[in-house]
């Protein structure tokens, strides 16, 4: 028997385009980790422009997923 216990993925969905608040309660539920560049400063309405693992590949839960996210207009 070749079955792998514990071992699940999910799709890591588009975080571009998200404000950073909605794309970490997104991630949390798929269980996926956002790491966020420049991490320093930034809050919830910050807008992820970057991803480093491309949308709609299967990764195993607990991945982490690197963002990079600008702040809001001024």
């Amino acid at each position: 028997m070749n079955a792998t216990l514990g071992t699940q993925t999910v799709e890591v969905p588009k975080f571009t385009d998200m404000k950073l608040g909605a794309a970490t309660d997104l991630a949390a539920k798929r269980g996926l980790v956002l790491i966020v560049d420049p991490a320093a400063g930034t809050t919830d309405d910050w807008t992820i422009t970057a991803q480093d693992v491309r949308e709609g590949v299967r990764v195993q839960r607990s991945t982490q997923v690197g963002v990079t996210a600008t702040a809001p207009a001024t």
